[in-house]
């Protein structure tokens, strides 16, 4: 017996893949998603879940600590700046003393 070559077995998968897939659609017709509302003591009254909020965070070499900036400004920190407006020196000061 020869053993299948490999075209043959790609093809094989492949036209396998779409036969599973053509008789999965029907059902994945009817899947819907939707945006839970969380229910509260007051009649009424429904909560969504609240969204991410993302930020932009700058690391430079001549950049402060966390106590000297705040790291959401690219500006390098300096002893008369005013105020925390600069980046960071290094990515570890994001991290609070749990490392989160």
């Amino acid at each position: 017996m020869h053993a299948p070559s490999f075209r043959r077995l790609r093809t094989f998968f492949l036209l396998l893949s779409l036969v599973i897939l053509s008789c999965s659609l029907p059902f994945m017709s009817g899947v819907q998603t939707a945006t839970p509302n969380i229910q509260t003591n007051q009649p009424g009254l429904t909560t969504k879940p609240a969204q991410a909020v993302a930020a932009t965070y700058y690391v430079r070499t001549d950049g402060g600590t966390a106590a000297q900036c705040d790291g959401l400004i690219d500006a390098a920190y300096s002893d008369s700046s005013t105020g925390p407006a600069c980046a960071w020196s290094h990515p570890f000061w994001a991290l609070d003393e749990n490392g989160s």
